[in-house]
């Protein structure tokens, strides 16, 4: 998918997680549009959320990552990737995301992590 903003795309992982590269800004202009994508494709028990080309994100996306981390049916295991000491990783550290979920620098790490 494209927006102005931001560009996703979801690869399957393995046979039991999804993968979502985010290249761009994750804010509330296009954070519904994502959130809709996720819930139609999401039918795995894992989510591994690509970070590393990801500029920007506000509270709008963090509300997302929470959300589909904490539904309890069908239950969602989110593992995330991101380097750290970049903007998007400081605003998961500091909103408490780094604590939450498993966070990875590498996105193989995070798939096999994920099964």
């Amino acid at each position: 998918m494209t927006h102005p903003i931001a560009r996703y795309e979801f690869a399957e992982g393995n046979a039991s997680s999804l993968v979502l590269s985010i290249d761009g800004e994750i804010d509330l202009s296009n954070v519904g549009e994502l959130r809709r994508e996720i819930d139609q494709r999401l039918r795995h028990s894992r989510l591994v959320i690509d970070f590393r080309k990801t500029t920007y994100i506000d509270s709008a996306g963090l509300a997302l990552i929470a959300d589909v981390g904490s539904r309890p049916s069908p239950r969602v295991a989110v593992h995330i990737v991101a380097e750290s000491e970049t903007t998007v990783w400081r605003t998961l550290r500091v909103a408490g995301f780094t604590e939450l979920f498993p966070v990875h620098s590498a996105l193989d790490a995070a798939v096999a992590s994920a099964s």
